[in-house]
């Protein structure tokens, strides 16, 4: 599982609702899905669902917050984690009790899947999900298959995701024409600071550039 955290030390994002994301409630969903059972197998026809929407949502408002003050800014850090094929049907009182506590007492809704699928298939593969998370419309990958997130070319703290000139001039194709690197553009022009976990995670963090500037491939090893 994939995971963006932002930003790391002054927000300038707030959630969709009139209140604040509050640094409890983020890392309340960090800690209660990164410690919830592994599931067999997340190979379905739903990718990262729940990323996307919320990616979405997260630069709308981001939008918003930046163009009207930049200055003005909501305290704590948000936890956006991506699985990829992660179902309703997946979830179980015994099998994943953390994620079936979190959805009970938290808020929940069914989502859907809008990405740009591949050619071959009607399904949203995970990096489709990523770049529409990162561009919050939706977005896709040329050629066939779901293959799987590269891996970034790490460079000190930070990373770059590979291809990403070649990302970038494919969503003119799709009829979309999404911008990728949005959200985390937004978030480093408003003072924020992003950090991904995993290379899904690099994807949808990543800037118009394709720059992640904090990035380590598991929770453990982001310091």
């Amino acid at each position: 599982d994939d995971i963006v955290v932002t930003p790391l030390g002054h927000p300038t994002l707030a959630s969709s609702s009139p209140q604040p994301i509050s640094a409890q409630t983020g890392s309340t969903l960090a800690s209660s899905l990164m410690h919830a059972p592994a599931q067999g197998s997340t190979a379905t026809s739903h990718a990262t669902t729940t990323a996307r929407t919320a990616g979405s949502r997260v630069l709308k408002t981001a939008a918003a917050s930046v163009s009207q003050n930049q200055q003005q800014a909501v305290q704590g850090r948000v936890a956006l984690i991506g699985v990829p094929g992660l179902e309703w049907s997946d979830l179980d009182r015994s099998r994943t009790p953390a994620l079936w506590q979190l959805v009970g007492q938290g808020s929940s809704a069914s989502l859907s899947t809008r990405a740009v699928p591949p050619p071959d298939r009607g399904i949203t593969c995970p990096v489709a999900g990523w770049l529409t998370v990162s561009a919050g419309q939706r977005a896709g990958t040329a050629g066939k298959g779901c293959p799987a997130p590269p891996a970034p070319q790490t460079a000190g703290q930070g990373a770059t995701v590979p291809n990403w000139p070649d990302l970038t001039a494919y969503q003119s194709e799709t009829g979309y024409n999404a911008q990728i690197g949005t959200l985390g553009q937004l978030v480093t022009d408003g003072g924020g600071k992003v950090a991904a976990i995993g290379p899904g995670a690099a994807i949808g963090a990543a800037d118009k550039t394709g720059n992640v500037a904090k990035y380590a491939p598991t929770l453990d090893a982001l310091g």
